[in-house]
């Protein structure tokens, strides 16, 4: 069974100066069950993100005061996990090499094509499901490569296991 958008609910934010960008995406999100969070600037974006558990930021580029890029570098400071997908009315090659260098996930032109937004929701549920594989299998490399005795690699919790354990010691 493949990982969907629809089948999985997700928390985002919407960062935009723009209120009908905001609200489009925001209807579309909460159509498909998502948890929706919207901010008119990065500040106030940056606020929610403290204290709310979010999956996903959507910002624009070009906004007053803070734009998608201070916003893209501190959603990597304070939520290294929270991906962000970055959108822009101007049609920059540079911005989005910039965008993906700096750690964004994704970017797009405005107007936002909305089947372009779930192709891009769909692949970063895959990305974070391997990064969470990823991380469980490093713990247990981890805990196996640890410092020990060595009994920590038999693996197994039966009576014969703890047995051979216990008969090593």
């Amino acid at each position: 069974m493949s990982v969907s958008e629809e089948t999985i609910h997700l928390s985002l934010l919407v960062i935009d100066d723009d209120a009908k960008i905001r609200s489009t995406i925001e209807t579309y999100l909460v159509d498909r069950g998502h948890r929706v969070f919207l901010a008119e600037n990065g500040p106030n974006g940056l606020k929610v993100l403290q204290r709310e558990s979010i999956d996903i930021v959507i910002t624009d580029v070009k906004m007053p005061g803070m734009d998608g890029f201070e916003v893209l570098q501190e959603v990597k400071r304070l939520s290294p996990g929270t991906e962000v997908i970055i959108i822009t009315g101007f049609k920059e090659i540079e911005n989005a090499f910039r965008a993906i260098r700096e750690g964004a996930f994704d970017f797009f032109t405005k107007p936002l094509k909305i089947q372009d937004l779930s192709a891009s929701l769909q692949r970063s549920l895959r990305f974070q499901a391997l990064r969470r594989e990823k991380d469980r299998v490093q713990a247990q490399l981890d805990r196996l490569a640890g410092p020990s005795d060595g009994l920590s690699a038999i693996l197994g919790a039966s009576s014969a296991v703890q047995a051979v354990k216990d008969q090593i010691r």
